[in-house]
């Protein structure tokens, strides 16, 4: 899983990421910015798993995520997740060590 702050939403190749079967999008649209040359081919909740600095994993959910089976990785858009979970709840911090998101006490 890639986080992209510059996402504006998810995107995933696995359809059994989604909660139900996305919506299938009738005349496929490309992404742009780091996706840019991909076609999206559906839109719909789904899950996907991270793993915290303990080593746990932690399920993430958004209603917005794009189905494109051709990419090779998952992007998660943290301003996305952070919508999703409410105003206040999280925050992302980048420095030379890498990127924590923090959602409320967790990391």
């Amino acid at each position: 899983v890639l986080i992209d702050s510059g996402a504006s939403a998810w995107l995933t190749d696995d359809i059994n990421d989604f909660v139900e079967p996305p919506t299938m999008i009738g005349a496929p649209k490309g992404v742009d910015g780091i996706g840019k040359g991909l076609i999206v081919k559906g839109k719909g909740r789904a899950r996907m798993k991270l793993i915290d600095v303990n080593n746990k994993s932690l399920i993430v959910e958004s209603p917005n995520v794009l189905y494109c089976p051709q990419s090779p990785i998952k992007i998660i858009s943290p301003q996305a997740l952070f919508q999703c979970l409410g105003k206040g709840v999280g925050k992302m911090i980048l420095d030379e060590d890498g990127v924590v998101i923090k959602l409320g006490n967790q990391q």
